[in-house]
């Protein structure tokens, strides 16, 4: 060996990509290749669920695709309402939508029962709801002391476009 080749033995050598050094790198690499094996499961959930010819025995487990359309669902949510829209304040404005479909009205005290949440809670949810338009509460015309939560056409719309989309994600 010569000197020249005992003396870079002894040099540490400072390797870089880009910039920054190896270990920046190789934890940049991991969370790139975490986020690809993500979107590599869902592309696969995807396409096991688009495959109309595999067999029964091949079908996904139900439990798989309900959590595929919920995660869905929430990434939709993100998408198009406001982040003040949290998990709890999306309940509420989804039962509301759902008491509409149905033709009927249900009152505040209903909602908290629903949801499980103290009264104040929801009513914090709702205050939310009416300052972005979504919904209104009205009065009870038999009972002046009940009073309903409404979805506005403007909720009632966000809603429909959260959904659709979803249901694009999610396939028929």
């Amino acid at each position: 060996m010569g000197a020249d080749e005992a003396k870079s033995d002894e040099d540490p050598v400072e390797i870089t990509l880009f910039g920054r050094d190896l270990n920046d790198v190789r934890r940049i690499l991991t969370r790139i290749s975490r986020a690809a094996d993500r979107r590599a499961v869902l592309d696969s959930a995807r396409s096991k669920r688009a495959a109309p010819h595999e067999s029964p025995e091949d079908d996904q487990d139900p439990r798989e695709m309900l959590a595929l359309q919920i995660f869905n669902a929430s990434q939709a949510r993100g998408r198009f309402l406001s982040k003040e829209v949290d998990d709890l304040t999306w309940n509420v404005l989804l039962l509301a939508y759902l008491a509409a479909k149905a033709g009927a009205r249900h009152s505040i005290g209903r909602f908290v029962e629903i949801a499980q949440c103290s009264h104040s809670t929801a009513l914090r949810r709702i205050d939310s709801l009416e300052e972005m338009g979504l919904a209104t509460r009205e009065q009870d015309p038999a009972d002046r002391r009940i009073l309903h939560l409404v979805l506005s056409e403007e909720g009632r719309k966000a809603v429909e476009q959260v959904l659709s989309y979803a249901l694009e994600r999610n396939g028929p």
